[in-house]
């Protein structure tokens, strides 16, 4: 092989404009815009950083090849979240003739690294793990001054992951040193669809960039032609069936297939479990055509199910962010969240793999749960407000309880359920019932009023504000970009209380309670990113406006805009399910026998095969076999066998829980009846009682005696002591006495003491 080549890149003087797109237009076959060659020109001058944002789908990849065009020897390295980014990326530049590579942890070998070190590459892709690794390959690499002359720039694509993921991929967290190991004339391009202000700052903090040596290219990251819908849950979110509508009740093989869907969860168990719950909604010969999509998926599962996808031949799949962000799907016609379990850049992201393709449209979903919608907040806080004023009147003396309650809130029009604020319970007296009615509706109105602010010791009128008062309120509230300073108003958020909503997201799911005037899902959003801040250049871009940067029409915004056109989306209408018995409790602490031991060796072995005949031998070495049967439902089965509790599919289903019962439930019974041992015989009949009196049993507690009678059974206040004395007599008057029986001697005792005749 021959050396490294000693040759760097030669400075040549910056090209034009119209060079720039005509020969990005002769090598790609594409026209780029105005702003595409406006990040290429900063690129080329190697003095400052890069920040580019734009809408997912805009074109942010093509201004990572189109330097290379005018560096005949430049070298781009691009570190990407995903690696199956860079497997799009390296096909890609392959069809464009250009030699690329995707260093992984399976790839980061000498012999790559070698390759690198001499040349042959001129795209190299990897991850922030083997970019930054101690020791590695690209430690090595920065200390070639043949190779680091030859960089062009580093590129941080989808740069939101370097302030978002920091927690869980802590390497992201020190890839500012990466500043000190190459030539500074390297520049930082810094690349996104969802960096607002806040987010922003914490990615320039990290990757140490100048703000004097920036460059700041913003574009609107909203995409007009998907239309935003956010719905309720009806169903528990354990059942799955708010997912129902994707799978038209008996759908067939010959019926068109529902429309190309991606269903986004942040839990990898609820995808499986959402899938497996669709999958049971097609025929058996169609249930291949929805599966889940995770980390934990071998690299070429996830390249085929990728191609799968965009062939058509999957429905859908129930993913987690490991798959999504920036691939190459051009016509997803439905995304999905499930939960309002992110952030409003996470759902952002994901709502924008639907519809890449120009002219295409596309619907993106969130169910939420009941809880973040202000009515159901409303209900739950006065329903807990009554219940601790009752408490409260409880322990309160009688000459208390008119005492009326401190004022502690503020009132407007914008409700912030983000922080707590406790609305005073009015305290109802004996007065007009008309004036008890209103003070209820006044405290009502409170609670759905309420807001918290600074000075929140008095209570306010309602104010009707107007839309540019709410505009700049939620702008502040948020921390969104000052549009002087071009600054984030306030800091990102370091710290996130479980269950309490990023306050955009909160916003966005509870639009028609808050806005005012007339109410839109795509407001939040736009101010969250400072959409409304940004310019339009499609007409310097092509005098006759560019089709491509011009900004989008909203022809069907979201279902607030235009709800008649969303009337019959999504509709599901379930009959609620009886509610299965609960599981039998079973002694788990007992002696185990050989049938026991029998049965657990065949379920393992069952579970195991299946996992082969399912997932391939693969996901069996990679992840076990639990993703068919787990070790905890394996282990239920063998103690409900035991004690003979599992006979028929339903047992099955009642008592463990199996999520593949109605598919293999059957050969599960097979086994439990093949290894386990016979029940026992039931007992002996037992011999009725005779009638008339009975002799007492001996019993473990000692029975009562009568301190008159002497008797057991009783005591002297029982009615059945022969001696027994009414504390107060009571005689029958002669008007009502007509079915009242004649009164007993008093203190005479009857010749059977169990028995009496009234």
């Amino acid at each position: 092989m021959a050396s490294a080549p000693s040759k760097t890149i030669t400075p040549t003087p910056i090209p034009t404009l119209l060079e720039i797109r005509a020969k990005a237009l002769k090598i790609f076959g594409c026209r780029p815009c105005l702003w595409q060659i406006r990040v290429v020109e900063a690129v080329l001058a190697h003095d400052r950083d890069v920040i580019t944002i734009a809408a997912t789908g805009a074109g942010k990849t093509l201004t990572f090849w189109m330097p290379l065009l005018f560096c005949e020897d430049g070298i781009q390295i691009i570190v990407s979240p995903l690696n199956i980014l860079g497997d799009q990326n390296v096909s890609q530049l392959e069809k464009l003739g250009i030699r690329a590579v995707n260093v992984t942890a399976e790839t980061a070998t000498q012999e790559t690294f070698r390759d690198i070190e001499k040349c042959q590459y001129r795209v190299i892709v990897t991850n922030v793990e083997t970019l930054m690794q101690a020791g590695g390959g690209f430690e090595k690499l920065w200390k070639k001054t043949a190779f680091t002359l030859r960089l062009i720039s580093v590129i941080w694509d989808e740069a939101h992951c370097v302030s978002k993921w920091g927690g869980f991929r802590p390497e992201y967290k020190d890839a500012g040193k990466l500043r000190y190991l190459i030539p500074r004339s390297v520049p930082f391009v810094i690349v996104s669809a969802t960096l607002p202000a806040p987010v922003l700052a914490d990615v320039k903090k990290i990757l140490q960039v100048d703000p004097d040596k920036c460059t700041l290219i913003r574009r609107s990251n909203d995409r007009a032609n998907i239309s935003l819908v956010i719905r309720q849950m009806k169903y528990p979110m354990s059942s799955f069936m708010d997912l129902a509508f994707l799978v038209p009740d008996g759908w067939k093989p010959e019926d068109p297939p529902p429309p190309k869907f991606l269903i986004f969860f942040d839990s990898i168990t609820d995808s499986i479990d959402a899938a497996e719950y669709l999958r049971g909604c097609l025929p058996p010969e169609a249930k291949h055509r929805i599966k889940w999509f995770n980390s934990e998926m071998s690299s070429e599962f996830k390249v085929e199910e990728a191609d799968s996808l965009k062939a058509g031949v999957t429905f859908g799949l129930a993913c987690t962010d490991s798959f999504g962000m920036g691939l190459d799907l051009p016509d997803i016609a439905l995304v999905i969240q499930w939960r309002a379990t992110c952030d409003l850049c996470t759902l952002w992201q994901r709502f924008g793999r639907g519809a890449r393709a120009l002219g295409s449209t596309a619907t993106a979903l969130l169910l939420a749960e009941p809880k973040h919608f202000d009515e159901n907040i409303k209900k739950a806080r006065i329903a807990a407000e009554k219940r601790a004023s009752a408490r409260t009147k409880k322990r309160q003396p009688a000459s208390q309880l008119t005492t009326p309650a401190p004022k502690h809130v503020a009132l407007a029009c914008i409700p912030n359920p983000n922080i707590p604020v406790s609305v005073p319970v009015p305290v109802i007296t004996d007065s007009n019932p008309e004036e008890q009615e209103q003070l209820l509706v006044d405290h009502e109105t409170a609670i759905d009023n309420r807001i918290t602010v600074d000075d929140s010791e008095v209570i306010l009128p309602d104010v009707v504000i107007s839309s540019a008062e709410y505009l700049a309120d939620r702008r502040r509230f948020y921390g969104a970009i000052d549009p002087v300073t071009n600054e984030p108003v306030r800091k990102q958020a370091t710290r996130k209380k479980i269950d309490v909503l990023d306050p955009a997201m909160d916003d966005m799911i509870n639009a028609a309670t808050r806005q005012p005037g007339k109410p839109c899902f795509r407001l939040p959003p736009t101010i969250y990113f400072g959409n409304d801040l940004t310019g339009g250049d499609h007409m310097q871009c092509d005098a006759a406006g560019c089709k491509r940067c011009a900004p989008g029409e909203c022809l069907l915004c979201c279902e607030l805009c235009q709800p008649g056109e969303f009337a019959h989306f999504a509709e599901v209408s379930i009959p609620k399910p009886k509610q299965m018995a609960s599981r039998s409790r079973v002694d788990k602490v007992y002696e185990s026998t050989s049938s026991d031991r029998e049965l657990q060796d065949a379920l393992h072995t069952f579970r195991k095969n299946k996992t082969m005949e399912v997932f391939g031998k693969a996901s069996l070495r990679n992840h076990g076999p639990g993703s068919i049967m787990s070790d905890e439902v394996l282990k239920r089965i063998v103690d409900c066998a035991h004690f003979h509790k599992l006979r028929t599919p339903d047992d099955l289903a009642r008592e463990t829980q199996w999520q593949r019962t109605n598919d293999d439930g059957d050969l599960v019974l097979s086994l439990v009846a093949l290894h386990s041992a016979l029940p026992p015989p039931p007992p002996p009949p037992t011999t009725p009682a005779r009638s008339g009196p009975v002799t007492p049993q001996s019993a473990s507690i000692p029975m009562r005696q009568c301190g008159v009678c002497g008797q057991l059974g009783h005591n002297r206040r029982n009615k059945l002591c022969p001696k027994f004395v009414p504390s107060t007599p009571a005689t029958p008057s002669p008007a009502d006495n007509e079915n009242v029986p004649p009164m007993r001697t008093i203190n005479t005792p009857v010749p059977n003491s169990r028995f009496y005749d009234y």
